[in-house]
């Protein structure tokens, strides 16, 4: 029996390559709204946005705590608050 995550907001960081891609992706199939914060370069953030594999992106130093807030905030803004965190980078 699977749970319904449908609505569900998530951030996966690390989310557009390896395990963090396959996270992303799966979540996405359940219904969830996920949000990604990458050190990727913007092009492939973009990509997986247009492909529909993730809701919305945010490209940052994950070493950075500050910058870090930033992006939680401003996936806040486009999404709404996350019920669920994966961190995978």
């Amino acid at each position: 029996m699977m749970t319904d995550l449908t609505g569900q907001v998530a951030i996966v960081t690390g989310g557009t390559s390896g395990i963090g891609e396959a996270v992303s992706k799966g979540l996405t199939a359940l219904g969830v709204r996920v949000g990604v914060l990458s050190n990727a370069p913007r092009a492939e953030l973009d990509a997986a946005i247009a492909r529909g594999d993730i809701a919305a992106a945010e490209q940052l130093d994950l070493a950075d705590a500050e910058a870090v807030m930033r992006g939680v905030a401003a996936l806040a803004e486009t999404l709404g608050d996350a019920h669920i965190l994966v961190n995978n980078a």
